[in-house]
């Protein structure tokens, strides 16, 4: 239609003069029910020709594809009220968004104190897999720092296997340096944990084991080294994993910690 046609282009001084040519003043949002429309026309004056216009979806839009005016214009003009459940959305939405300004522009108009309110722990787990996932360290960080202080003894396997699968290393030595619970059994047999910098963390992921899953935890470490297609740049790593666990068996192995050493040889055959 003309009119879908001036929407995405943003020509809102047209629409407004076909309203007076047929005595209109805005049009139901309801006929094109198109938030990407809306999007695409980046002028938040368009924002005026509908009624019954669903705002809650056109700001989660807008933060999503960085449309600073049409969310000031929100905020600003259509007396948009924080809801609830708009802080955990809204976060969401922010741990795929890897803008600072964004960054900015949210946590103050959804500041993370007020949030605990209307967020649970696992929903900030969740925002914090998402920012895993588009290795947004700046999010992670944040509440990872927040969740923390809410429970310090809540599992951060997933963000972490995540932030692994994403080879995002300063993730991973985030969570490892605030050492957060992480189920050492489960990683230890991922693949991703060898594939990331030539298995850099695994020597410092098995230092955390505790004593009563430490043997269980080398072996399967060892196991996921053996299963990869190794290079020469991960045998320094599978030799400080080898010399941080030296049982009977092991040391007849080894004999001596060296890459000439009989189990490192045989990993690579």
């Amino acid at each position: 239609t003309v009119y879908r046609h001036l929407i995405e282009n943003g020509f809102y001084h047209f629409i407004e003069y076909l309203f007076k040519l047929t005595n209109q003043s805005q049009v139901d949002y309801t006929l094109f029910d198109d938030i990407p429309l809306v999007m695409k026309s980046r002028n938040p004056s368009i924002l005026k020709v509908f009624s019954n216009l669903p705002t809650d979806e056109v700001l989660y839009s807008a933060i999503k594809s960085n449309c600073f005016p049409i969310i000031d214009y929100i905020w600003t003009n259509l007396s948009y009220f924080n809801q609830s459940i708009d802080f955990y959305n809204i976060y969401l939405l922010l741990a795929a968004n890897n803008s600072s300004e964004m960054f900015t522009l949210i946590t103050t108009k959804y500041p993370l104190e007020e949030s605990k309110k209307c967020v649970g722990t696992l929903q900030y787990l969740e925002i914090i897999c998402t920012a895993c996932s588009n290795c947004n360290l700046k999010v992670v960080e944040v509440f990872t720092d927040l969740l923390l202080a809410l429970d310090p003894h809540i599992a951060f396997t997933t963000p972490f296997t995540t932030a692994l699968s994403q080879r995002s290393a300063p993730i991973c030595e985030l969570f490892l340096n605030k050492n957060v619970t992480l189920d050492l059994l489960e990683i230890s047999t991922q693949t991703d944990v060898i594939d990331l910098s030539n298995g850099m963390f695994v020597p410092i992921l098995f230092e955390k084991a505790d004593k009563s899953i430490r043997r269980q935890v080398f072996y399967s470490f060892l196991f996921t080294f053996i299963s990869t297609s190794l290079n020469e740049n991960h045998k320094p790593n599978l030799l400080k994993l080898l010399s941080s666990y030296q049982s009977d068996e092991l040391t007849s192995l080894l004999k001596e910690n060296s890459q000439n050493s009989p189990i490192v040889y045989a990993a690579y055959q």
